[in-house]
């Protein structure tokens, strides 16, 4: 074989290669429900949460392997929230804890108003980028900020969040009547959806 042919090959196989690589990036990088059980089915049920006195908390644990990067959150509420959502996400690094009074906060969520009572799909964007972990705990925990309150719905048939986390069970939901002090097993499930986009693996490959 003479050189000339010998030097398409080899840049066929760079470009195959650089295309393999290309494609596991763009398949790595694709958005997914990383936990959530959200339903607008109906609203039968709903925890009323209330600025400085009732909180609201969901526990899922992450896989191991994999990071993913926060792209929203999706909240089913009612009932005039003509304040502001307030949450934060916790992190429990140990992975012990019963509720999220252990844990350490991560990042704070302030959402968008509403005067409406009807129920509403409320999305949450982060300020800035925000990385869960692989292998850790979480906690979402629903509070309400500036003398607001509202109610944060479910489904009446109480369906379990799934997804690339797993909820924790039993007891993934817990509530506080009392701005936190203490957080007790709550049996609504209420309606949420966390999107995220794993972070990607670098691909490698010999010339």
């Amino acid at each position: 074989m003479n050189n000339t042919k010998m030097n398409n090959l080899r840049k066929i196989g760079v470009v195959t290669a650089l295309l393999a690589s290309t494609l596991a990036f763009a398949n790595s990088v694709e958005a997914i429900s990383l936990i959530g059980n959200y339903s607008s089915t109906n609203d039968f049920n709903v925890n009323l949460i209330g600025s400085g006195i009732t909180q609201k908390a969901v526990g899922f644990t992450l896989p191991t392997g994999t990071s993913y990067v926060l792209d929203n959150i999706t909240l089913r509420l009612r009932d005039s929230v003509t304040a502001g959502v307030d949450f934060q996400i916790y992190a429990d690094a140990n992975r012990t804890s019963a509720n999220p009074r252990q844990a350490n906060p991560e990042i704070v969520f302030t959402g968008p108003i509403s005067g409406s009572n009807a129920p509403g799909n409320f999305s949450f964007a982060p300020i800035s980028p925000f990385t869960f972990n692989a292998n850790t705990r979480y906690w979402l925990v629903v509070r309400a900020s500036g003398g607001s309150s509202y109610g944060w719905t479910a489904d009446s048939g109480n369906i379990t969040p799934a997804g690339v986390a797993t909820f924790i069970s039993p007891n993934g939901y817990q509530s506080s009547s009392n701005n936190g002090g203490i957080y007790t097993a709550d049996t609504i499930f209420n309606s949420f959806q966390i999107n995220a986009t794993a972070v990607p693996v670098p691909f490698e490959f010999e010339a």
